[in-house]
């Protein structure tokens, strides 16, 4: 008895606190700032064990974290159902910011939706998406000091406009540049 009761109020705990970080907009230095982990890879499993859905991915590039090939992401089932966490799928293409893990092994991506970004490919053109299109990503960011002249055109289009996909590589390359200014 004692130890559901214990595994209720860490749930309720965990829950809690996810819920307002799924509310609270965060543009990308947020977002940066709170990954102990950010890369872009391929999901490779999808499992769910108990009380735990674990996803796998085969890292391509890491911004921040790592090193390494393979990243897992344990999230507590039902901490995931009541923040409405991101569900990822085999073969799914991703930008991840993960917060670093907790001391059980948890972790889920920061901002939950804001902080996973769908790459997709069309044509010769990959392109990156979190789940609100990337809206607020840039609020309150000076974009003319981290993107200079010409340079990042399709993230200052994004940043002007406030919404978009947009173009993946630039999307890395201006995270690198704010993790290593952090």
């Amino acid at each position: 008895m004692k130890k559901y009761i214990l595994t209720a109020l860490f749930v309720f705990v965990l829950a809690t606190g996810a819920r307002g970080a799924a509310v609270r907009d965060l543009n990308l230095e947020d977002l940066c700032r709170g990954a102990g982990k950010i890369f872009c890879g391929v999901c490779t499993g999808v499992e769910t064990r108990d009380a735990e859905l674990l996803y796998t991915f085969k890292a391509q590039r890491f911004m921040k974290g790592g090193p390494g090939d393979t990243v897992t992401l344990r999230m507590h089932r039902l901490a995931s159902m009541y923040a409405r966490a991101p569900k990822f799928i085999k073969g799914q293409e991703v930008l991840l910011f993960l917060h670093p893990e907790s001391k059980l092994g948890y972790s889920s991506p920061v901002g939950f939706g804001q902080g996973v970004f769908m790459v997709s490919k069309n044509g010769a053109e990959t392109t990156a998406a979190n789940e609100r299109n990337n809206r607020l990503l840039f609020k309150g960011m000076d974009m003319e000091r981290l993107c200079p002249g010409s340079s990042f055109s399709g993230i200052k289009h994004c940043s002007m406009t406030g919404a978009g996909s947009l173009r993946h590589q630039e999307l890395m390359d201006l995270i690198q540049k704010i993790v290593e200014k952090q």
